[in-house]
């Protein structure tokens, strides 16, 4: 119980041919492949726990024991041997029936199998309406959906979670993919409260938090809410520096503050993007609004410069004409009307 795995080896080990009783016995084991498991040393667990089914068939741990082997097999990535042995632990009507019945579903699902899973995890949902595993398999029906784009069905699913799992562990996760199916269906208002409801969740896991603000704000610029967006926008790249999204975070703050006039801070945002991220997706697009931003702001000189990268470096874009033209622009607002010409012609 205080987690000290490794001296739970070392000590039952030593004392095993010491342990009188068959019950104790077989205690031992079991707490030794409990311990290898919790190590995450997985083949060891795994030879522990064969050992105990063979040595002490009919013990009151015997389920246990197959529950936590079927779920070394799960992290050994042996999704098949998982599959068969969740199943067959869901034969039994107790504790872990239920448990090793959804887990079946969650090894088919990694087998590939996904029609097999989808019919697993609605058998969960039929068989236990108020289960434990209830609102985990409703909502890996609506991840299966959403992936199958069947936004209807998806929305209909995490819906249910969101409304009738108050308590579920899934809750935050359930709200930011009822959002992202709002999304699918630009329904933008809809999506922002479901994200904004994933977002004010503090005891929600990082990955999702960080996806429901990332969201949130990019809802809220296309319902053309710029300010609420580039708070948004504020929060998660304070929060999550070092986030896969980090430079369209940047890109769509930039956006944001774009729109309200702000162009300094839009430009500082997109130069952000277009120094320290140049593999970024949205390099170019940051490259454009950088120079918009230096237009706006009359540092002509700058917003020539940035445009004629575009129109150089990136010809095939799709802001290569619109940069020429405002390279144009940018020549005749500094009244060298012979480049401004050169340029347009």
């Amino acid at each position: 119980y205080l987690k000290d795995y490794r001296k739970v080896i070392e000590k039952l080990t030593k004392a095993r041919s010491e342990i009188a009783g068959k019950d104790e016995q077989a205690e031992a084991d079991y707490l030794i492949g409990e311990s290898y498991y919790n190590l995450e040393d997985y083949p060891n667990a795994l030879r522990q726990y064969e050992l105990f089914l063979k040595n002490h068939e009919g013990h009151r741990l015997e389920r246990d024991v197959k529950y936590s082997l079927a779920w070394t097999y799960l992290n050994e990535t042996n999704y098949t041997k998982a599959a068969k042995m969740f199943g067959d632990l869901g034969e039994d009507n107790d504790d872990i029936e239920q448990a090793s019945l959804f887990r079946k579903g969650i090894a088919l699902k990694l087998a590939g199998q996904r029609k097999e899973s989808d019919g697993v995890f609605s058998s969960v949902a039929v068989r236990w309406p108020g289960g434990s595993y209830t609102d985990n398999a409703i909502y890996e029906l609506g991840l299966l959906q959403f992936d199958d784009r069947q936004y209807k069905k998806a929305q209909a699913s995490f819906a249910k979670v969101v409304r009738g799992f108050p308590q579920s562990d899934v809750l935050a996760a359930a709200y930011r993919m009822l959002g992202e199916t709002h999304l699918a269906q630009d329904d933008y208002e809809s999506a922002h409260k479901a994200f904004a409801s994933a977002a004010n969740m503090e005891d929600a896991p990082e990955n999702v938090l960080a996806d429901a603000i990332y969201q949130d704000g990019w809802s809220l610029f296309k319902l053309k809410q710029h300010k609420e967006a580039s708070a948004r926008f504020v929060h998660f790249i304070k929060s999550y520096p070092k986030n896969a999204r980090i430079a369209e975070a940047h890109f769509w703050l930039g956006e944001s503050q774009f729109e309200t006039g702000d162009y300094k801070n839009a430009r500082a945002n997109y130069a952000k993007v277009v120094s320290m991220y140049a593999k970024s997706s949205k390099y170019v697009d940051a490259l454009y609004g950088s120079g918009w931003s230096s237009y706006k702001l009359n540092d002509f000189a700058e917003a020539a410069r940035t445009f004629e990268q575009i129109t150089l470096k990136h010809s095939k874009s799709k802001y290569s004409f619109d940069a020429h033209l405002r390279l144009g622009d940018a020549y005749y607002s500094m009244k060298d009307y012979k480049n401004a010409a050169g340029v347009y012609r």
